[in-house]
């Protein structure tokens, strides 16, 4: 969304392809002068962009 991005996370052992780990993380930025939800800053949305999966 504009005021959030989701980052999911599976780790899987190479030697049987068991998952060990799943995991999920939000970021959201927030206007500390007000605690309202913000836009994420255009450098972030590209460095982490690239990694964003809809599902």
């Amino acid at each position: 969304g504009r005021f959030s991005l989701t980052r999911r996370f599976q780790l899987i052992r190479p030697a049987d392809g068991k998952t060990l780990l799943k995991a999920r993380t939000r970021f959201a930025c927030v206007a500390l002068s007000s605690g309202r939800p913000k836009r994420l800053p255009e450098e972030y949305q590209r460095i982490y962009g690239a990694a964003v999966v809809t599902e």
